[in-house]
């Protein structure tokens, strides 16, 4: 599952999506999780779900992101959006994915 993101529709997808599956731990990726609204997606997440997510994060800014995850308690994946295989392998882990992109970037 991957929800683009307006916040309200992201978090009503989200959780309703988790809802409907029957599983322990909900490993969700974010992406473009280290700007403005990608901290406050993954700090709602955490407070939504707290020791029942597995929190991944990602952002193109490679230091910015692996702060955040640490700060999080989470954890970093280096995700190149304009790399297929990169995608790929960073999505087959989770089962959910939040994108939190501005367009694209200069």
């Amino acid at each position: 599952m991957v929800i683009g993101v307006n916040l309200a529709i992201a978090f009503i997808t989200v959780s309703n999506y988790f809802k409907r599956e029957v599983c322990e731990m909900k490993k969700v990726l974010v992406i473009g999780a280290a700007g403005v609204l990608g901290r406050m997606v993954c700090q709602e997440l955490i407070r939504i779900w707290q020791d029942d997510i597995h929190l991944t994060v990602s952002d193109y800014r490679t230091e910015r992101g692996r702060h955040l995850a640490e700060t999080l308690n989470a954890n970093y994946c280096n995700v190149d959006m304009e790399n297929r295989r990169s995608i790929q392998k960073a999505v087959q882990r989770v089962d959910c994915v939040v994108v939190v992109l501005n367009n694209k970037r200069q």
